[in-house]
């Protein structure tokens, strides 16, 4: 629930009936954004459709035909974005092609080869942007690197040793972006603690009691986020609300669920 000129935002609590879930409706130019339920068929699934120029954001209920699946078609300029059915052969999968400049953005397909996955390279200032294939050794991982001010983006290759997960690190002003390699003990989880005006950011580890979850807690103005922990009670969601106005923001009850 997000109405504009007034002064709270959080995120409360309210029961999922079984079988329902949450459709997003938005109408610019009223005061009302919130997270509605809705019922979906067996067998239906969601289909975003956004006309901009119109007042209408939501996600409309479409039948997807068994072997079938959405594509994304967006023609910059048109009134149109939708998320089209395509049928795709055993074995191809989906790769994504994006000309800037140009009037067209879609998902095409094309063969993977086994053992064979996509790798993205992007190279601003130049017309290309394209998932190109690459052999994945057994083991081996995919590690995101970028340098701002060239024209280089890739992802590269990184072995993870057994019980090691990524953890992101990112130090603005410099040249580095990564995600390196850290141990995780059993039950613990991760923690995003980021202080703005330092050069650090990091995901440190935290244990999590049993049945309690994430809770985020932002206050600008200040130097502290972090991820706090908080009791969900069985059977009941998060349902987002927001009141602006305030020089803090917060989510009260804003927790990602980790089920």
């Amino acid at each position: 629930m997000y109405v504009p000129g007034r002064l709270g935002y959080s995120r409360e609590l309210r029961t999922r009936p079984p079988g329902v879930e949450w459709v997003e409706i938005y109408v610019p130019g009223r005061l009302i954004y919130s997270r509605e339920l809705r019922t979906r068929p067996p067998g239906v699934e969601w289909v975003e459709i956004y006309v901009p120029g119109r007042l209408v954001y939501s996600r409309e209920l479409r039948t997807r035909p068994p072997g079938v699946e959405w594509v994304e078609m967006y023609v910059p300029g048109r009134l149109v974005y939708s998320r089209e059915l395509r049928t795709r052969p055993p074995g191809v999968e989906w790769v994504e092609m994006y000309v800037p400049g140009r009037l067209g953005y879609s998902r095409e397909l094309c063969t993977r080869p086994p053992c064979v996955e996509w790798v993205e390279i992007y190279v601003p200032g130049r017309l290309v942007y394209s998932r190109e294939l690459r052999t994945r050794p057994p083991g081996v991982e995919w590690v995101e690197m970028y340098v701002p001010g060239r024209l280089v983006y890739s992802r590269e290759l990184r072995t993870r040793p057994p019980g090691v997960e990524w953890v992101e690190m990112y130090v603005p002003g410099r040249l580095g972006y990564s995600r390196e390699l850290r141990t995780r003990p059993p039950c613990v989880e991760w923690v995003e603690i980021y202080v703005p005006g330092r050069l650090v950011y990091s995901r440190e580890l935290r244990t999590r009691p049993p049945g309690v979850e994430w809770v985020e807690m932002y206050v600008p103005g200040r130097l502290v986020y972090s991820r706090e922990l908080r009791t969900r009670p069985p059977g009941v969601e998060w349902v987002e609300i927001y009141v602006q106005g305030r020089l803090g923001y917060s989510h009260k009850l804003n927790a990602r669920l980790l089920a």
